[in-house]
């Protein structure tokens, strides 16, 4: 030990929100690497090949991309951004066991059945944990203690998050920094309604299956959590780094958050990266099928806001109403009803009604077909 340097006291297992990795395996797995008898394309298929034993993915190219996502947990010191894992389905579709899978095999994968600023907070900046939040009211929560904030900033390297903990000094004693970067997977019953989380991640939408699968358990992982540890310790000890060169797909925000995928893969199985490639097609594509259905949460939001004021007349809203309402959810003070026509048309709703002896323009609604998208939207209060 170098003068001076620190002492580091690891935590107690029961303190841990992971499954520890045994030393002496990690230490096998890292002779095996450096022997060349592990090959990383190699653990690369084991990783894919266990997800694949542990759930279901309405693509088979899906499984590619989710253990390229694993692997790049265990360096998010490379990256500048990282995409958020969205998975989305009915209580018994597997999107629970999928998100258990990758916290199983991620770097100190953590499970939390709450979304709190105070599990995001204390595990990425004491612990770097991969954290998987099993949430089915996901819009509700992110609405409250400033946490759509979080997660968003949780996906940029070096973005912080300011909050006030003594009100009573004016100074800047009264408030703390915190850095919440790190990978996320999110299990959720409902569509995320926000467009800038939803442009952030790597949706999918689970189904129910017949086939019995494994269950994700700690005793289950076949050394795989010890070899990739092993391989992170191989990467810091040769100043091993992806190729800068390599890009991600795409254009603007797209483009980054799949840069760290693509980068990982050229690096540990380059004999898989077009098949990465087409698993990062479909899931763009779901990406914007969800995105257009989020616009359509905005408006089917502001309609039943306007609906809810006093003083409505059933099966009529006010143009006025329904566009201060719509501006409320969104945050944009100058949308104006004309960038939400078509929307409200397949909702439904039709132009031309005159309100109040003809002084205001309103829509006519069907409350049935209204409610029936609230339903499939997820959006029920």
């Amino acid at each position: 030990m170098k003068k001076d340097e620190p002492t580091l006291i690891p935590a107690r297992e029961a303190d841990m929100g992971w499954l520890p990795p045994k030393l002496g395996a990690v230490q096998g797995a890292h002779r095996d690497l450096l022997k060349g008898s592990l090959k990383t394309e190699v653990l690369f298929r084991q990783v894919r090949n266990k997800l694949e034993s542990f759930c279901h993915l309405p693509d088979p190219n899906l499984y590619d991309v989710l253990a390229a996502w694993v692997f790049h947990t265990y360096r998010m010191d490379w990256w500048e951004r990282t995409p958020i894992v969205m998975l989305y389905g009915d209580a018994d579709s597997g999107k629970n066991q999928t998100g258990e899978a990758l916290a199983y095999l991620s770097y100190r994968g953590e499970n939390h059945g709450m979304l709190t600023t105070a599990n995001v907070f204390r595990s990425a900046q004491l612990l770097e944990s991969t954290l998987f939040f099993d949430v089915a009211r996901f819009n509700l929560a992110l609405r409250k203690d400033g946490m759509e904030e979080v997660v968003i900033k949780r996906t940029q390297q070096g973005s912080m998050v300011r909050r006030i903990t003594d009100p009573s000094l004016a100074t800047l004693a009264g408030q703390r920094t915190f850095r919440p970067w790190g990978a996320t997977a999110v299990a959720t019953n409902e569509i995320p309604a926000s467009d800038p989380i939803l442009s952030r991640c790597l949706y999918i939408a689970t189904e129910a299956v017949d086939t019995p699968y494994e269950i994700p358990t700690a005793m289950n992982l076949g050394g795989l959590q010890e070899q990739l540890v092993a391989w992170r310790w191989m990467t810091m000890e040769q100043d091993i780094k992806p190729d800068p060169k390599v890009q991600g797909q795409g254009t603007k925000r797209w483009r980054q958050i799949t840069r760290p995928i693509l980068q990982i893969t050229e690096l540990v199985a380059p004999n898989r990266l077009e098949v990465v490639k087409k698993g990062l097609t479909y899931f763009q594509s779901a990406q914007k099928r969800v995105r257009s259905q989020g616009d359509i949460a905005d408006v089917v939001g502001a309609v039943m806001d306007a609906i809810s004021l006093n003083g409505h007349i059933p099966g009529r809203i006010a143009t006025a109403d329904l566009l201060t309402s719509y501006r409320a959810i969104t945050g944009d003070a100058h949308a104006s009803i004309k960038a939400i026509n078509q929307r409200l048309h397949s909702l439904g709703l039709k132009s031309g009604v005159k309100l109040d002896g003809g002084n205001k323009r309103g829509w006519s609604y069907d409350a049935g077909k209204l409610n029936s998208k609230m339903r499939d939207l997820g959006l029920e209060e």
